[in-house]
Formats: C-alpha cells, sequence, structure tokens
C-alpha cells in the first residue's frame, strides 16, 4: 500500500511539472507575434485548404504574408487529410514533385 501511495505522488508529481512546462510553452507561442516573422521564411510552403475550412480566409492572409507559399484549395473542410486522404496526398505530392 505504501508503494503505490509512493507512486502516485510520484507520478502526480512529474505531470504537475509537466503541465507547468507546457504552460509556459504554451504562453510563450501566444504572446509572439508569429504573423511579423511570417514574410522572412524562406523555405517552400505548401497552404493546402479545404473550400468549407473555417480556417480558409486565414489561410488566404497567410499565404500572401509568406513569399515562398503556394496555396491550394481543395474540396472539403478543415480535416482535409482525412476527410479526402486521396486529393490530400495528391497535392502534397505535386508540391514535393515541384523541389525535387
Amino acid at each position: 500500500r505504501f508503494r503505490d501511495e509512493f507512486n502516485v505522488r510520484v507520478f502526480n508529481g512529474i505531470k504537475s511539472a509537466k503541465m507547468e512546462a507546457l504552460d509556459q510553452v504554451l504562453h510563450q507561442i501566444v504572446s509572439t507575434d508569429l504573423v511579423a516573422i511570417l514574410p522572412e521564411i524562406r523555405a517552400p510552403v505548401l497552404i493546402l485548404v479545404g473550400v468549407d475550412d473555417y480556417m480558409y480566409r486565414d489561410s488566404v492572409d497567410t499565404s500572401r504574408l509568406i513569399p515562398t507559399s503556394v496555396m491550394r484549395i481543395v474540396e472539403g473542410d478543415h480535416a482535409i487529410s482525412a476527410s479526402r486522404p486521396i486529393e490530400f496526398a495528391r497535392e502534397v505530392t505535386r508540391f514535393l514533385d515541384t523541389y525535387e
């Protein structure tokens, strides 16, 4: 019984420390203006968006900010990799083929 209680306390301590670290990382992410650095991206970027994606407008704006981006619009919603895997794979393959 003592060992079980000890293991639970150790596990909870580790879980707490991990949650604190995650909280710090998430805070850093949300407090950093990532939009400001988008024009600095030099690597090729594929922005693949579904016509019914709730993030469609944001995707268009992001594409305009990244000088090396290629935007492709396909039928589907936000989860096109799951809902339309063939179209997703085709667009990703086409993009990657241009950089071989």
